[in-house]
């Protein structure tokens, strides 16, 4: 046990060091001026060490620093998410909202239908792998331009005319990808036929029970046949109904595999060419085209 507790204190020591020597690289061009530079160095070390809170935390700071106040509150919001982060980052939050409260700035919020889990806006402008979930942020003023995606849903854009001081909200309903479409009705169309055979199968059951019982009451007498006929109407009732609505849901299953679409690319249709031959006047019939 004291030996396992000194291999993970040791991992973690070594983890420590790692965040560390890469936030110095990459501090190290700060002091300059370079906080462009110094991103992508944090960004390696987010995707090195994505349990650890200070590249995120870093990265709200070297937006901060460069005035990206978009970024800085998309960043501020991820790096506050951590159960752990560094001591300064109260602080830097405090100075990004009031930067953002001074600045000529348009608030803009987001109202996508449905909520769909994955949901990442783009903006123009902005890196091509700053996505961010939706999320309140101030943007300058101007014309801007959302790209918002989901997955198994189409990838939207809205475009939009800022004004400082005014805010936005930028509106979407989600509509399903042809390829999502494709596979709900699929599956759809699968269940329906599933659960329509097992409700034929048991029509059929109750179809076979009822003749059975209906053989029973004709072999014995009248007061028998009397006595007992209202069980076998009732097995008889019972395996129309099952054998009905299970050809009926047989019936909308095959159709709605009939027609569910697909999202393959449609292949090329057999085209028939008539190909003379030297013999008489015979034609020989060749077919091309994929099947």
């Amino acid at each position: 046990m004291i030996y396992d507790e000194a291999v993970q204190l040791a991992f973690r020591a070594l983890l420590a060091l790692a965040i560390v020597a890469v936030h110095l690289s990459a501090v190290a061009a700060a002091p300059a001026g370079e906080y462009a530079a110094s991103i992508a160095g944090f960004k390696d070390a987010h995707a090195a060490h994505p349990d650890a809170a200070e590249p995120v935390c870093e990265l709200a700071r070297a937006y901060r620093q460069l005035e990206r106040w978009a970024l800085a509150e998309v960043y501020i919001d991820r790096c506050q998410r951590y159960d752990v982060q560094p001591d300064w980052v109260a602080q830097l939050a405090s100075e990004i909202e009031d930067a953002i409260a001074h600045a000529q700035l348009a608030p803009v919020t987001f109202d996508i239908a449905p909520q769909v889990k994955g949901t990442r806006i783009a903006v123009g402008g902005f890196p091509a792998d700053e996505k961010f979930a939706p999320l309140a942020i101030h943007l300058p003023p101007g014309e801007a331009t959302f790209t918002i995606s989901a997955p198994g849903y189409a990838t939207q854009q809205v475009n939009a005319k800022l004004a400082a001081g005014e805010p936005f909200t930028v509106r979407a309903t989600l509509i399903l990808s042809t390829d999502a479409k494709a596979q709900r009705s699929r599956r759809i169309a699968k269940w329906t036929v599933a659960g329509g055979g097992v409700v034929f199968a048991a029509g059929v059951g109750a179809w076979i029970w009822a003749k059975h019982t209906s053989s029973d009451l004709a072999a014995h007498d009248a007061a028998n046949w009397d006595a007992n006929i209202g069980a076998f109407r009732d097995e008889r009732r019972y395996a129309y109904a099952g054998l009905s609505l299970g050809a009926a849901a047989l019936a909308i299953g095959g159709a709605l595999w009939l027609l569910r679409g697909d999202e393959r690319p449609p292949t090329a249709q057999p085209t028939a060419v008539l190909v003379p031959i030297t013999i008489g006047r015979d034609v020989g019939l060749a077919w091309s085209g994929a099947w």
